[in-house]
Parts: structure tokens; sequence; C-alpha cells
């Protein structure tokens, strides 16, 4: 099969497939350096992609592997209390519309009720739910420069097991004098 290339603004980026995670080969001296009090950086852009061959030896493949749903696994196989996904900002309701507005709190059943583009919000929402849906622990996608006020319970899109939907409350425009 031949290469495919797709426009990006003004460039072209070559397109692979972008599977999902089945497993993290690196997952127990993962979880060998938690245990010793280690911080941990695994996983970064999804990792490797490899693949088991008929005789069991690992090969590469070209793709890209999704990183959401990679620290979605990671989080689960290491038992987290708790996964954030630090990315521009907060979940929104009916985003880049004179209707939008923050999600504060929401089950993960109530948000699969929404939808989200797949290159963007779309794969942080699923892995986050995916978490959620299958530890009964909390998520949360928030904005980076917010991480300490998202530790806290203050800021972010808190993605629950159960619960109501709730929005921060909205800031109406100045009005010009």
């Amino acid at each position: 099969p031949g290469l495919q290339f797709r426009a990006d603004g003004n460039y072209y980026r070559r397109v692979v497939a972008s599977p999902v995670p089945k497993a993290v080969l690196e997952i127990k001296q993962i979880n060998a350096l938690l245990d010793n009090g280690t911080i941990v950086i695994a996983g970064g852009g999804g990792g490797v992609p490899v693949y088991r061959d008929a005789d069991g030896q690992l090969c590469g493949i070209e793709c890209v592997i999704d990183k959401d749903y990679t620290a979605a696994l990671i989080a689960e196989s290491i038992q987290a209390d708790m996964m954030i996904i630090l990315t521009d900002g907060n979940v929104c309701e009916n985003y880049g519309t004179a209707e939008q507005r923050e999600i504060k709190t929401i089950s993960a059943s109530a948000l699969a009720d929404y939808h989200f583009p797949a290159g963007s919000m779309g794969p942080k929402v699923d892995a986050v739910s995916q978490f959620v849906n299958n530890t009964g622990r909390l998520a949360v996608i928030g904005s980076l420069y917010q991480l300490d006020s998202i530790v806290l319970g203050t800021a972010g899109t808190t993605i629950t097991p159960s619960g109501s939907l709730h929005y921060y409350p909205q800031h109406e425009p100045a009005l010009a004098e």
C-alpha cells in the first residue's frame, strides 16, 4: 500500500492508524518503580507500537498509539486513585458556540451522550470514561496551568461513576460604558 498524506494547515503530514493500546509491556517495571517511591513518566506519545508475530517475537508496526487511551490503561494497571488528563481547558457543552458552558462534574454515562471531535476532546473523554467505568474512581480533564487547583478539586471537569451534571458559573461579559 502507498503512503497517505493529508493537509495540516500549510503543511502535509503522513497519516497512519491510531489504534487503542491493548497492553503496556513495561507495566511491571512501572509498578516496581512506583513501589520504591520513584516518580515515573511513562507512555509518552502513546508509546512505541509493537505486535507479536506468529513466533511470539515483538515487531514494530507503523502507527501512532493513542496517548489518552495509553494513559487510561496505565492508570488502570497501576490502580491509580485518580486519572488526570491535562489539556487546554475543561470539557464544554456546546463548545465554540454562544451557548458554551464549562462542565464541572458529570457522570461517565451522561458524558457518553455528548459528541466530541476525534482530533480534539473525543479521545480524552473516551479514555477517562473508560478509566471511571472500569475502576469506579474519579477522572479529571482540565488545564495544564491549573494542576494544583485540579488536585484540590476546584478546577477541571470531574468525571464520576455516578451523579448529577453541574456547570461552572457563567461569567457575563463586561458591559462597555
